[in-house]
């Protein structure tokens, strides 16, 4: 449930104006940051829904590709140039949550 959550409060923060995103200081020295933890939870959460290597990595594409039509869909609304910085943040988000998934798997096979 709090993964659902964290998804939708990604996305809608995501797809808010610019001004909103100044009130919540998602803008400038914490931005990459932001991106990386976002994207990172979202592909721990969804790693844990699923089984087996092959599973985890199209949930990791699929997340990463979430991260990409955000950007585009930022384009549309806003007229924001594409920022071709924020998708390669939020890669490095996705892949450091793939390898922690991975390590607490290694950690307690028990675990989902």
């Amino acid at each position: 449930m709090l993964w659902a959550l964290w998804l939708a409060g990604v996305i809608s923060g995501s797809l808010l104006p610019l001004d909103s995103k100044e009130l919540t200081h998602t803008t400038g020295a914490l931005h990459r940051t932001v991106h990386i933890v976002a994207f990172g939870v979202i592909a721990v959460g969804s790693s844990a829904w699923t089984l087996g290597l092959v599973h985890k990595i199209v949930a990791g594409v699929g997340v990463f590709g979430l991260a990409a039509v955000i950007e585009l869909l930022q384009y549309f609304f806003y007229g924001n140039a594409y920022e071709w910085a924020d998708v390669r943040e939020d890669g490095v988000g996705v892949l450091l949550g793939f390898f922690l998934s991975a390590l607490l798997s290694l950690l307690h096979p028990s675990a989902r």
